[in-house]
């Protein structure tokens, strides 16, 4: 959950995620940082606008540059329709990795091919320069 969602995201954060134990956490090395995830996930009994959120999760990733030493601590909210029973806790970080390779291509393709900036058309969504 972005911050371009302020009340949820401001809602997500708010929640009391240091009385909530410890989920999930991977280490791993490479690319020139050393990277831990901790994944914490809570039930959500607060009716949210998205009909089939189950639980909230807080996942904080610490980076540190194995060149500079320079560390970086970034704190990412999420929701999730899977509840406490339908998905484990490493499942749900596994997920949530996964999510940002997707966010990662679209990304490349917005940046890159400027597809966001295009001025061609196909019905109603611009054309990513693929024709049929």
């Amino acid at each position: 959950m972005k911050d371009n969602h302020s009340k949820l995201h401001d809602f997500l954060k708010s929640l009391p995620w240091n009385q909530v134990p410890l989920g999930h956490a991977t280490r791993e090395k490479g690319h020139g940082r050393d990277e831990t995830r901790r994944l914490k996930a809570v039930q959500v009994s607060r009716p949210l606008r998205l009909p089939h959120a189950a639980q909230a999760i807080k996942v904080t990733r610490r980076r540190r540059d194995l060149h500079s030493g320079k560390i970086q601590i970034e704190h990412v909210y999420a929701v999730t329709s899977h509840d406490a029973f339908s998905a484990t806790d490493a499942q749900l970080a596994r997920a949530v990795r996964e999510h940002w390779h997707v966010e990662a291509h679209h990304h490349v393709r917005d940046t890159t091919l400027a597809e966001d900036a295009s001025k061609i058309r196909t019905g109603n969504a611009p054309c990513n320069g693929h024709f049929p």
